[in-house]
């Protein structure tokens, strides 16, 4: 039975050993293998293990030690793997690399300029110094939290978080303001943005519009600021964060929404591109719910499958390294005693979210999906029904 489940669901699969480690994440480095974080159920150590899923084979490439893994920081960058670690007994932050079998470190966290000349030091969540071009390092304002660089595409400065030297409150940090240093000048500019909780901001497109991530406890919202325009508008500010997913996508630097109901797409003056409905009608679970109510407080669930507090929709939204595609899980977000249907289903779309396609026949529990570099799979972490304690990796072509 169980072979049968794994051959209608996967052209692949392998089983994953049975032992102390939890796998917490998981990156494709290439069409046929793939980097498993895996730590510890007895202590703080980790692992990262690459495992090649034609002929089975893994070696662990790296372990802890006395360090603590950031789980979210694995990452491919150039065909090569990077992590991020801490050292709480030496308090330093270390960034790994993973290139031809061999394991660079350094202390602290580096964000180079795009044509290699300069750097910004991270020291904590605080920039820490400047490095040159020959090399010299200088110190940034002491005792400020200025955080958050992101150079601009030529390379003449970047953009951060200024620190005000206020503070917010109930534990959000300091009042930020968006800020410019300008390398041939070796000064900062404030620029004319609203003074606030920004959180965490990301390029959109470069130099021209950012992305703010500034929701805060259980808050999802997002900000979208150009640059040149001078414009600020923000777009979603919303408790429902179950149902959110959101993300730039690499190839057309735009910026994918998916919230309750519809996946949406904005430009860097924060307009919307375009809306397209939830799939519906993939399967008995997944038909739209035609109840109504006169309360406005009582909340209205966008499909059938959806029962009191269980949750049924798209989740782990994530785009195809060449743009064309998305790949995300349809099926019960969690758990919960009212799920209606356990589990998830593969699925993919148009980078728009149109054209959803089911790529799996069966509901599992699903972990982790990831695209190939070369966005022609994807790849499976998952358990089976009748067994939620072996994990398996299962490959599917498309």
């Amino acid at each position: 039975m169980t072979d049968a489940f794994l051959q209608r669901n996967y052209a692949n699969a392998v089983k994953l050993p049975s032992d102390e480690y939890d796998y917490e994440n998981m990156i494709a480095v290439s069409p046929e293998e793939v980097v498993l974080l895996a730590s510890s159920r007895t202590s703080e150590s980790a692992k990262l293990i690459r495992m090649n899923m034609q002929s089975g084979l893994s070696t662990v490439v790296w372990e802890s030690g006395g360090e603590s893994i950031n789980k979210y920081s694995l990452r491919l960058v150039n065909e090569h793997v990077e992590w991020d670690t801490y050292d709480a007994e030496q308090s330093v932050n270390r960034t790994y690399k993973l290139a031809s079998g061999v394991i660079e470190s350094q202390a602290g966290t580096r964000y180079a300029s795009p044509d290699g000349q300069w750097a910004v030091s991270y020291s904590g969540d605080n920039i820490g110094s400047l490095i040159t071009p020959t090399g010299a390092i200088e110190q940034w304002r002491t005792g400020a939290k200025d955080s958050q660089p992101l150079w601009l595409p030529d390379s003449s400065g970047f953009v951060y978080l200024h620190d005000t030297g206020e503070q917010i409150g109930d534990g959000a940090g300091p009042y930020y303001e968006l800020a410019l240093y300008d390398v041939a000048s070796g000064k900062s500019s404030i620029l004319p943005f609203a003074k606030a909780y920004w959180g965490t901001i990301e390029w959109l497109e470069p130099g021209v519009s950012l992305v703010a991530h500034n929701g805060f406890d259980d808050v999802v919202a997002l900000k979208i600021v150009n640059l040149e325009s001078g414009k600020e508008r923000q777009i979603v500010n919303s408790y429902e964060y179950e149902y959110l997913n959101s993300f730039v996508e690499p190839v057309s630097r735009r910026l994918f929404v998916s919230n309750e109901g519809k996946f949406s797409l904005y430009g860097s003056e924060g307009q919307v591109i375009s809306e397209v409905a939830w799939p519906a009608d993939l399967d008995e679970y997944s038909r739209l719910n035609k109840e109504t109510s006169d309360r406005s407080t009582e909340r209205i669930h966008y499909y059938t499958g959806e029962k009191g507090s269980g949750r049924f929709g798209p989740s782990q939204i994530q785009p195809s390294p060449d743009g064309s595609q998305l790949a995300y899980l349809l099926g019960a977000i969690g758990e919960s005693v009212d799920d209606l249907v356990t589990g998830t289903r593969i699925a993919t779309a148009n980078d728009d979210g149109n054209g959803t396609k089911l790529l799996t026949e069966d509901y599992m529990y699903i972990s982790l999906c990831r695209w190939s570099p070369d966005s022609s799979r994807l790849f499976v972490l998952f358990s089976l029904p009748s067994d939620r304690k072996q994990l398996y990796i299962g490959v599917i072509d498309l």
